[in-house]
């Protein structure tokens, strides 16, 4: 079987997000014999060459007449499109109708790798002039988000009319469609007017990032609340996620811990600033590096997100026996998350039921232990064996 991945950028296993996401489904496919094809709009690295897969950057100019090609040459059955930035929706699916016609053996698939909506959810008008207010040399930078976050506030109308004709774009333009949860089906419905959900749309999570042979030692565990995260705050939330540390130390006595961020992204300085201005304690940026081992030596992750799909991170961390806290701001969460079991999920914007529940982890090792194995054992569900067999169960069907 002939696969095609088309991406907004190259997958490659060292970014988040979508990228390591594709990547790691390619390796697994073609591991059992499926020929793993990549065509993308966006080059992030020229070196990579990892021996499986053919990737092929596309020209948005002529990019029908080189998918048809790529399509033709490499007898493509099966197209998995997971664009997610706009103008690459409409330039693929609107022209889906051409491909199927000079194309009748393949089949086009459209994967979500977000929630669907996630577009309306901006920073508050106050955060985001805050974020102005620190950085001032980004202020060009983060003007469209201050209009977004207004016309978001004063016109939801229009929001979700906006919402309404790019969503319907896939869903009249892509039979199949691939979302990230259950929950999502009915948030895409929702959004595009449908009282049914099509029997065509499925829900196939993110697969587990890292190797099953992780054992929980508790002796490695450090003191360490540990954040892995693009430094974005119009979705991430970082800044939120230092006000609660700054209050935590301010209420309760944890100077033996310590916050750690790893990644990087527009918006450090901003945080950095933060931490400075306001003297915030025990606060270590440490760029971007190799998640795993401080997965493994860290106790407890915190996540602040507006909004994720299905965050590789969360299922990252539950695998390495470090206890999540999170937000309950993306219905998929409860999918992850078994509140009270294996980590806590906080009512979104509760920021002082999170600085509790922060501090009942931090402060019980028996009970962060045993949320910590369960969360191992829960979060096998998602092994890469799991994950590719539903996209396996999928290709049969589609090859009826």
């Amino acid at each position: 079987m002939n696969i095609l991945f088309i991406s907004d950028s190259q997958p490659i296993p060292t970014h988040g997000g979508i990228a390591r996401v594709i990547y790691n489904l390619m390796q697994a496919f073609s591991k059992v014999g499926i020929d793993c094809n990549s065509a993308y709009f966006n080059k992030i690295d020229e070196s990579i060459n990892d021996g499986f897969t053919v990737q092929t950057e596309l020209s948005a100019d002529n990019f029908i007449e080189e998918l048809s090609r790529i399509i033709n040459d490499r007898q493509i059955q099966i197209v998995l499109n997971c664009v997610i930035y706009k103008s690459n929706i409409q330039r693929t699916l609107l022209s889906s109708s051409v491909l199927e016609n000079q194309n009748p053996n393949t089949k086009f698939v459209y994967c979500f790798h977000n929630y669907p909506g996630f577009e309306s959810r901006t920073l508050p008008i106050r955060n985001i002039i805050a974020k102005m207010l620190y950085s001032q040399e980004r202020w060009t930078a983060d003007f469209p988000l201050l209009c977004r976050s207004l016309s978001n506030t004063l016109c939801p109308g229009l929001t979700r009319k906006l919402l309404k004709n790019k969503y319907r774009v896939i869903t009249n333009h892509a039979q199949n469609i691939v979302l990230l949860s259950e929950s999502y089906k009915r948030d895409l419905a929702n959004i595009v007017g449908m009282k049914e959900v099509p029997n065509e749309w499925i829900a196939i999570g993110n697969a587990l990032s890292f190797s099953n042979n992780i054992e929980l030692n508790e002796n490695n565990k450090e003191k360490t609340v540990l954040i892995v995260s693009r430094m974005d705050e119009e979705q991430k939330r970082l800044s939120v996620a230092l006000k609660i540390w700054n209050e935590l130390c301010l209420k309760y006595k944890v100077s033996d811990w310590k916050l750690v961020f790893l990644g990087e992204g527009i918006d450090r300085p901003v945080y950095e600033k933060i931490v400075a201005k306001k003297k915030i304690p025990n606060v270590f940026f440490e760029g971007r590096q190799d998640s795993l081992p401080y997965y493994i030596k860290s106790s407890i992750f915190m996540m602040t997100s507006a909004y994720e799909g299905f965050p590789m991170t969360l299922l990252e961390t539950m695998q390495c026996g470090c206890v999540p806290i999170a937000f309950d701001s993306f219905s998929a969460i409860n999918d992850l998350i078994e509140n009270g079991e294996n980590g806590f999920i906080i009512d979104n914007g509760n920021n002082k039921r999170y600085i509790e529940h922060l501090y009942l982890l931090m402060k019980d090792t028996p009970l962060r232990k045993k949320m910590a194995l369960f969360g191992m054992q829960s979060v096998q569900q998602y092994s890469i064996e799991n994950i590719t067999q539903q996209w396996y169960d999928l290709f049969d069907k589609l090859s009826v």
